[in-house]
């Protein structure tokens, strides 16, 4: 299986498009969806024990493989594109779609559904050499031409120039990351669900509320300095000693990094929701009779405490059951499905919403999502516990 070459195949989108489609088709999943990388395992094994810097530098290599040349993205066709990866799923009917930002619990549930998910954001991999990661100014000028070729390709897209030399020091100093973000349904997306979503089927749109300061170069073209999940955008403006002891340790000499100031904030380019594309949504529903349920979060990981719970709820039956655990899981949640009367009722009891003989979320102990105007939002400050913050190194 498949997708478009030029998508990136590492990222957090494509793997779970890949990840979820082989489930749907009954497979399992290899690392990052490509069967080739388990033969691979001998070599991981052999370089995990090489010094750092051959690691680093293998590492660099190998992820940016994956980048394509500046030309093939400024003429690339995002619908052809978004077939692909509407492509990657079982040619059948489904009772619901889900839409929009990325989550790897979000890919739980529509697995637990038994649904497709169709990513609103795609990372595309651009080839560069010769821009050290630690000079974001120059970074945010030196593919400005190739991202106007693409947005003038493509209208319906919002491009974010994401450069975190963090978290990707080792990719960036082979591939810029373009991560683009549909704000309409487009061809491809507009024809799956009319043609793969059941009459009066449910569209789930979910919308994470991340947001990050950017810089805009350009109509809809944004520079996002930093990322989710190492540092806060005000570390990666203001520096600090961690900082300058990570820029020395790769021989840096400088005591933080000189990025273009922000002139606002935009959707966080990874995880964030692009509003444009639920109003679309909405339109297409009501030209064609499809029900629409919005479920809105703040953070990436907003929905893991909950799904886990549901997991872990039907793991003791797959158990007793003494049948293997995913198998046994599918069974439980297809049962649990089935017994809500469908995913639109399993969601609407995932948001709390009264549901006929049942009115408690079907998480409990209060982990439901709270019911809002037009769909479903998770509580504030409730998942704390679970979050994690890596380290400048």
């Amino acid at each position: 299986m498949k997708l478009p070459p030029e998508v990136a195949g590492f990222d957090s989108a494509s793997a779970m498009v890949v990840a979820l489609a082989r489930f749907l088709h009954g497979r399992d999943t290899p690392p990052l969806g490509k069967p080739l990388f388990r033969a691979l395992r001998p070599v991981a094994a052999v370089a995990s024990r090489l010094p750092p810097p051959a690691q680093e530098t293998l590492y660099s290599v190998f992820s940016g493989a994956e980048g394509r040349r500046p030309d093939e993205i400024g003429r690339l066709d995002m619908d052809a594109v978004s077939a692909g990866i509407a492509g990657a799923y079982p040619r059948r009917r489904y009772p619901a779609v889900v839409i929009g930002s990325s989550g790897g619990a979000l890919v739980h549930l529509c697995a637990a559904l038994g649904v497709p998910w169709l990513p609103q954001t795609l990372l595309l991999p651009v080839r560069q050499r010769g821009l050290p990661p630690d000079e974001p100014r120059r970074a945010a000028a030196a593919l400005a031409g190739t991202a106007r070729a693409f947005l003038d390709r493509n209208p319906d897209h919002v491009l974010h120039h994401m450069h975190d030399p963090n978290q990707d020091r080792l990719t960036l100093r082979r591939i810029a990351y373009f991560r683009v973000k549909r704000r309409t349904l487009g061809p491809a997306y507009e024809r799956f669900l009319a043609e793969r979503l059941e009459p009066g089927g449910l569209i789930v749109v979910a919308e994470c509320g991340k947001r990050w300061p950017v810089t805009r170069l350009g109509e809809r073209h944004l520079f996002q300095f930093g990322a989710v999940g190492g540092m806060s955008p005000a570390q990666y403006r203001e520096g600090g000693d961690e900082l300058v002891a990570y820029l020395h340790r790769y021989g840096v000499d400088r005591t933080r990094w000189d990025a273009p100031e922000p002139d606002g904030d935009a959707p966080e380019a990874e995880w964030g929701f692009e509003p444009a594309l639920g109003e679309d949504v909405a339109g297409f529903a009501e030209r064609h009779g499809f029900r629409v349920h919005r479920l809105t979060f703040d953070e990436p990981e907003d929905l893991s405490p909950p799904v886990a719970d549901l997991y872990r709820d039907w793991y003791p039956p797959a158990r007793a059951a003494r049948q293997p655990a995913v198998r046994g899981l599918v069974h439980a949640a297809r049962s649990v499905v089935d017994a809500a009367g469908g995913c639109g009722a399993l969601l609407e009891r995932l948001s709390g919403a009264a549901v006929p003989g049942e009115a408690a979320p079907i998480f409990g102990r209060g982990r439901g999502l709270r019911p809002s105007a037009g769909g479903a939002v998770l509580p504030r400050g409730r998942v704390g516990r679970h979050r994690h913050r890596r380290a400048v190194a």
